[in-house]
């Protein structure tokens, strides 16, 4: 059932669960609709509806002050502490007013219906920011239409249930049942909680600010923008206008149905039954809205609202009856809900952010309160001096201005658009394909970028083109070809490209011309979009053109034009190109093969695959099997997604799609390729994939190329990840540093050797390393930049530094998290945080076996962990115990320990073999004494002993000459060497054990500035340049470590240089002296 449900609603089986909680939140929060009912029958009839004036008016101030000391809450506590707090206030003050309403108290009644009003705004409210936090915006857009249909549901339920209620029991009790329904929201509040902590990372408690800008100084900023454009002012009349004419309604509408119903009980049955049928009616509209406003266009959609509103009105001055007021709230609210909305956000959505932030708080803010304060205040002054149905005349001058500004954005809504996008005032990536589609509907702003497309020239044409096209413009195609003849070819071939080859819009002969084999790009491009066509090519090509003079791309064209005219023929043709050893005819037949149409080459496409075909061929292959709607796709671009060549694997990936976590899981690990281009795709494909796990996103923060790393950082900050996935992720990393912490207790409790040593302090690195990446995930979402402050200075070396960035996490991390973290770095006896952390966390236990830890690291996922563990194993002679586990890592894809899995699984002959070149751990030992290494941590340093190689060298051999090209550094680990400047001078200059030579050599092109010979027997490590650069792009911190040696000998060299005792200073001048 949960499977069928979770593919009915297009929910990934990782949302289903909170899904269902927030829908049945939502359920219970519109529940409220029966207070609503209760609270506008009692006040009808027990208060008065003539006070009715007096109440609108409280009760706009009343949201004014509420909803500023709401913005000062939320800035100090959490939305769902907030919210929990509201909906346990609204229970417990509805049944303290249900038991005060028994000693008749008529003041009751007002207040009930005040707070029913700040009740539904609060909770609405704090649901929605609630819901912002539990989904992120790629999710939003799927689920909140189904929370916003099941919010619905609620209220057709609550409406329909009210007068059934009523009924079974006395009327007043009907708030009893709202406070039962209220708490099972703040139960279900309170599960959700536990079972989905969201916003528990978090607990800082900031002061409001005290003073926000005056209402002329907001004026005076607004009035900024309205010079910009004519929209602004458009949308402020959009947004002030209905707000004065509600109050008006309301007023109106409560008058009416007071005078139809004599009792309560005939009162409340009517909301009841209105409100269902109105909720009913909502619901099914909503699922026609889009195609509503996609015929009739956004100006035209949003005069509906206004000419409704002036037919109400209307009816109210000539009937003032139940029936007009029936009309006027289910018109008004169906037409406000599926037409006026969406099409302002629309609206408001094409401003870019910079422009938004400042009209949308304007609009929300400013402009609703004028219109609500200036609408009460108009149903106040008219009480007692006319029938509220000549409000009606009085409104009629808002309604007719409402309806001139339709008239004006109708009118000028070509000329407004084509201003905003001359001033690059239109943020057209912010909206959703059919919202630019809508904004673009009618024939004038159309015509106007069409003439702006046909004098554009180079990148501005494709972008217009592009715009174009996303509008579904009729007759694209035809304006393509009329401005191709002025474009450059490079631009010609995008836009042929964009041809979509409609047979009623695309004229042929027009574009035959463009196939010219003198540009083949060119040519390809022509004779596919006369493809798409339907266009006969083969009148186009001859046979001539597949002469293999030809280039492959003109061959391959030719051949798939004629294949209509002679299949068997060109089949044949085609599959001998395939065959042939020669490159230029297997690119043509593999072209052809892919532009044919013809499934029977996807054999021979295959074979070539599997034969091994040149890197060149493979992306054509690829794109061959795709366009013969090859099923198995993934089969082959799997693969290619970890080829040597940069092309292959931009070609595989452009066939990958991200859409379910397998996929996902195949493309993060390019964020860490060493193509810009392929990390670039990876990226934009992760970023806009229709579903991201954001749990497995934040998981691959565990993977060890920094650089991927670094991509997944960058994702996590466009993407908004749910709390959830980041609470997840900070718990699983804290009980990850706690295991680490286990095993380095445990590496205590064995003999102290060198190997022990260097894992320990590995192991704690790996921790700091996961609380760093734990504070860095978490400022993501802080925008603060307090955590950012953490993440700097929680581990700095300065003691009162480190304790300042201990209290302010302390001050904003909330205590469910800060409880588990702080023992790994306030100083607390690793023994006191293992026996707290075993009561949290499940973690290792060696108490029994303590070499048994070595295990447990050949089966962790670091490989450098597991490289360090191996080299214990040997240190305790416990290699046969753990040979086999040491085996498996044969074919891993780190080489240090591919090649340590290696030596140890062929057996004790191969010891010599082993000692060929120094193992790693023993080199990272010994690279920890180079002082320009010191202060890398052990996974660099492993990174550095994988592409070192030990060399020995005698007394008085030859390192290195001057003059020769200098493409490596040398470390010394043993003897000692000196340098010469030439054959004639020797220097004095002596370099020993822990230093380095050379280091320029890795970030410069030069030859080799000394000569170096070995004084003694000699063991140096050897670093390539090539290899060097490599692991850079991994570990940045390498070369800036290098950089700063350099620095350092440089002044060093000055100084020496300055004071003469530099060894080649002496040399000289002892040469002058014996001169």
């Amino acid at each position: 059932m949960a499977i069928k449900l979770k593919h009915l609603i297009d929910v990934h089986e990782d949302e289903l669960s909170l899904f269902l909680w927030s829908m049945l939140l939502m359920l219970l929060r519109s529940s409220g609709i029966i207070l609503n009912n209760f609270a506008e029958t009692t006040f009808l009839k027990r208060y008065g509806v003539e006070y009715l004036p007096v109440v609108y008016m409280l009760n706009s101030v009343i949201t004014f002050v509420v909803m500023a000391r709401l913005s000062a809450l939320m800035a100090r506590l959490e939305g769902n502490q907030i919210l929990s707090y509201v909906l346990v206030f609204c229970a417990a003050s509805m049944v303290a007013l249900r038991f005060v309403m028994n000693l008749d108290i008529s003041l009751i009644y007002p207040l009930l219906f005040v707070l029913k009003a700040q009740f539904d705004i609060l909770l609405g409210l704090l649901f929605w920011n609630l819901a912002n936090d539990l989904f992120n915006v790629r999710q939003s857009k799927r689920l909140f239409p189904l929370i916003v249909a099941g919010g619905v549901a609620g209220e057709i339920i609550g409406s329909f249930g009210t007068p059934v209620i009523g009924q079974l029991t006395a009327i007043n009790n009907l708030m009893l049942v709202y406070a039962f329904n209220i708490m099972l929201a703040f139960i279900t509040i309170t599960r959700m909680r536990f079972r989905f902590p969201t916003l528990l990372l978090t607990k800082e408690r900031t002061k409001a600010p005290k003073f926000k800008p005056a209402l002329p100084e907001q004026f005076r900023n607004i009035r900024l923008v309205m010079r910009e454009t004519p929209l602004v002012t458009v949308l402020i009349f959009l947004t002030l206008l209905p707000n004065i004419i509600i109050p008006v309604l309301n007023y109106q509408f409560n008058y009416a149905v007071n005078s139809q119903f004599a009792t309560e009980t005939g009162m409340i049955q009517f909301f009841g039954v209105f409100r269902g049928v109105m909720n009913i009616v909502s619901l099914c509209l909503l699922l026609f809205v889009g195609k509503v406003y996609n015929r009739i266009g956004l100006p035209v959609a949003l005069m509906f609202h206004p000419c409704n509103y002036f037919l109400v009105f209307t009816a109210f001055l000539f009937r003032f009856d139940v029936f007009s007021a029936m009309y006027a709230r289910l018109s008004t609210n169906v037409i406000r809900t599926t037409l006026n909305k969406p099409v302002t956000d629309v609206l408001m959505g094409i401003f870019p952010t910079s422009y938004r932030n400042k009209i949308r708080p304007f609009l929300r803010g400013t402009v609703v309160r004028i219109g609500l304060f200036t609408g009460s205040g108009l149903v106040l002054i008219s009480d007692g001096i006319c029938h509220p149905k000549f409000l009606s005349l009085a409104i009629f001058p808002v309604v007719v201005i409402w309806i001139l500004t339709t008239v004006y954005l109708k009118r000028n809504y070509s000329g407004i658009l084509s201003s905003l996008l001359s001033k690059d005032m239109l943020d057209l990536k912010a909206l959703e394909d059919r919202d630019v589609n809508h904004l673009f509907r009618e024939s004038a702003p159309k015509d106007d970028l069409v003439r702006t497309f046909l004098a554009a020239r180079g990148e501005e044409a494709v972008w217009h083109a592009r715009l174009l096209k996303s509008v579904d413009l009729p007759g694209l195609d035809t304006h393509i070809l009329t401005t191709l003849p002025h474009q450059d070819p490079g631009t010609q071939i995008v836009l042929l490209d964009m041809v979509s080859g409609q047979a009623e819009s695309l004229d042929t002969e027009k574009l035959a011309p463009m196939a010219d084999i003198r540009n083949p790009e060119l040519f390809a491009a022509a004779l596919r979009a006369l493809k798409r066509a339907g266009a006969d090519t083969a009148s186009i090509v001859t046979p001539e053109m597949t002469a293999s003079r030809m280039p492959p791309e003109v061959r391959a064209y030719a051949a798939a034009g004629l294949y209509v005219r002679q299949p068997d023929h060109y089949r044949a043709t085609v599959g001998a190109w395939m065959a042939s050893e020669d490159t230029g005819d297997r690119k043509a037949g593999v072209i052809a093969a892919g532009e044919s149409g013809d499934p029977a080459h996807i054999v021979r496409l295959e074979r070539l695959l599997e034969k091994g075909a040149a890197p060149g061929l493979i992306p054509l292959i690829l794109t061959a099997l795709s366009a013969l709607e090859y099923q198995d796709t993934s089969r082959y671009t799997t693969v290619y997604l970890t080829h040597p060549d940069e092309a292959v694997r931009l070609a595989a990936l452009e066939g990958t799609d991200p859409t379910d976590d397998t996929a996902m899981t195949r493309v993060i690990p390019l964020l860490g390729d060493r193509s810009e281009m392929v990390r670039e795709m990876a990226e934009e494909k992760l970023k806009t994939a229709p579903h991201c796990n954001g749990q497995l996103l934040i998981a691959s923060l565990d993977l060890p190329q920094k650089t991927i790393r670094e991509g997944v950082f960058r994702l996590l900050k466009t993407l908004e990840i749910k709390e959830q996935d980041t609470y997840l992720f900070a718990r699983n990393r804290i009980e990850t540093c706690y295991g680490h912490l286990a095993v380095s207790r445990t590496l205590s409790r064995l003999p102290d050797t060198p190997g022990n040593a260097l894992l320990a302090e590995h192991l704690a690195q790996r921790i700091q390393d996961n609380i760093e990446g734990l504070i860095r995930v978490l400022s993501i979402r802080d925008n603060s930049g307090k955590f950012r402050i953490v993440f700097r200075t929680l581990f700095s070396r300065d003691t009162r530094r480190r304790a300042n960035a201990q209290e302010l996490l302390d001050r904003i991390m909330a205590p469910a998290l800060l409880k588990k973290l702080m023992p790994l770095i306030d100083g607390t006896d690793p023994a006191k945080a293992l026996a707290k952390a075993q009561k949290k966390f499940n973690l290792p236990d060696f108490r029994h076996d303590p070499k048994s830890v070595y295990l447990y690291l050949l089966e962790g996922d670091c490989p450098v962990s597991s490289l360090l563990a191996g080299h214990c194993i040997i240190e305790a002679g416990l290699l046969e115990r753990f040979r086999a586990n040491i085996s498996q890592f044969t074919q891993s894809s780190h080489p240090g320990l591919a090649q340590f899995a290696r030596h140890t699984a062929a057996g004790p002959g191969n010891e010599d073999d082993m000692n060929a070149d120094l193992p790693i751990p023993e080199k990272i030992l010994r690279l920890k004494k180079i002082r320009i290494f010191k202060k890398l941590s052990i996974n660099e340093l492993a990174a550095i002993a994988a592409i070192s190689r030990k060399k020995t060298y005698s007394p008085g051999e030859v390192v290195f000459t001057e003059g020769e090209i200098a493409d490596t550094m040398v470390l010394i680990m043993d003897g000692e060497l000196s340098m010469q400047k030439s054959a004639k001078k020797a220097g004095g200059k002596m370099f020993q054990p822990g230093e380095s030579i050379g280091e320029a050599a890795l970030l410069l092109d030069e030859v080799r500035l000394i000569t170096l010979v070995a004084e003694t027997h000699t063991t140096l490590l050897e670093i390539n340049k090539q290899e060097f650069t490599e692991i850079v792009r991994e570990y940045p911190e390498i070369g800036l470590e290098i950089a700063v040696a350099m620095a350092g000998k440089v002044q060093e060299l000055l100084e020496q240089a300055v004071e003469g005792t530099y060894p080649l200073v002496q040399a000289d001048r002892q040469d002058t002296e014996n001169r």
